[in-house]
């Protein structure tokens, strides 16, 4: 953080108390309102001359000029990173999780996923959002090939963490074990360690030495386990507990509900949001 965004001990006393109203009650707050409160012992007019400087700097904002201050992006990410205090959570809550996940096999991404975002959802009583690992950025393990059909193999792809996906792949011709097994072995030697990004991207460059007769069976498989990332890349955001938004005091106003609700159903706009390069700054 720059050294100009720092705040006083009086600049995070009257930051943190506009938030904490704001989040509570939705309202702007003012500085009549937070001289009456006991844990202030500053003027009204000590504390306009605080809000104003936050205002200056961009922590808190001015809806309409009648009004009080509410906090910003800026603010907000201030009073998440610095002032808010962490709460340890109770036993029963930690139980509450570790049932909400207790059937699920941890290699099975999609459903752990969907139970914790379940889970996140009820201990908060917000909504639960989760954004899954992106399989393009998995370094890949190992593939194992088998045959199920006389044109059809399965694919077991293994990922770091023990993540493990599987896709049915058709072939247009009869290939024997020894070729499945030397084009599985090729593939796992080439491709270990990498990320799955980097291996779709230069699967031309890496199999440059390979014999003809064996690229050509190596290329039947490369093109499935592209579609396995692209398929799994579409439900990597996953949110749950809609409806606690409609008791959020913010959202009495039914047309904010509807700019949610429209978000909610585009998940390429919440994955977007919620991304780590994106989020740090929101």
């Amino acid at each position: 953080m720059k050294t100009e965004d720092l705040l006083t001990d009086r600049e995070h006393h009257v930051l943190e108390a506009v938030v904490r109203n704001y989040i509570l009650s939705a309202a702007p707050t003012g500085s009549r309102f937070l001289s009456k409160l006991a844990e202030f012992d500053l003027s009204s007019a000590s504390i306009r001359n605080i809000m104003s400087d936050l205002t200056e700097r961009g922590f808190i904002m001015q809806p309409h000029t009648s009004a009080g201050r509410v906090p910003t992006d800026k603010g907000y990410r201030y009073y998440v990173d610095r002032l808010m205090k962490l709460i340890e959570l109770s036993d029963e809550v930690k139980n509450s999780i570790k049932q909400s996940v207790a059937g699920v096999e941890p290699s099975d991404l999609h459903l752990l996923m969907e139970a914790t975002s379940k889970a996140l959802s009820r201990v908060t009583h917000q909504l639960g959002v989760i954004l899954a690992p992106r399989m393009s950025s998995g370094i890949f393990r190992h593939l194992y090939i088998f045959p199920i059909a006389l044109h059809r193999v399965l694919l077991h792809l293994t990922i770091d963490a023990g993540f493990v996906k599987t896709m049915v792949c058709e072939v247009t011709t009869e290939l024997g074990a020894d070729r499945l097994s030397e084009a599985c072995r090729v593939i796992n030697e080439r491709f270990f360690g990498m990320t799955l990004f980097d291996m779709c991207k230069n699967e031309n460059t890496i199999f440059t030495d390979v014999e003809p007769y064996e690229l050509g069976v190596i290329r039947l498989f490369v093109p499935s386990i592209k579609k396995i990332i692209e398929a799994e890349e579409q439900e990597s955001v996953y949110a749950d507990g809609g409806t606690n938004i409609m008791t959020q005091p913010e959202f009495f106003n039914r047309d904010h509900v509807g700019a949610v609700i429209e978000i909610l159903e585009e998940k390429k706009l919440l994955m977007h949001m919620f991304e780590p390069e994106h989020a740090g700054k929101s």
